[in-house]
């Protein structure tokens, strides 16, 4: 199977496939229906947790707050030391 049967399968239950790039050296994934997240360049928390959770993200202090606006809200937390861009 290939990786686009997985994003869609993915954005079918809501939840879409995130494909992070650590390395510039990582070979070039096209995938139009995964969110992509490239390290090498992005590298400050509340802008990937912003470009992944684009609903709501609250900074305070060290600590990242991401939640989201439906019935099923999550909540994710981060005591990281804030990163430079």
């Amino acid at each position: 199977m290939g990786l686009e049967v997985f994003a869609e399968a993915f954005n079918v239950i809501g939840n879409p496939l995130v494909i992070a790039k650590l390395q510039n050296d990582s070979p070039e994934i096209v995938c139009s229906e995964a969110v992509f997240v490239d390290l090498t360049i992005c590298q400050k928390r509340e802008l990937i947790l912003e470009m992944l959770f684009p609903i709501r993200v609250d900074s305070v202090g060290e600590n990242t707050t991401t939640e989201a606006l439906d019935s099923t809200s999550k909540e994710f937390s981060s005591n990281l030391p804030n990163e430079s861009s």
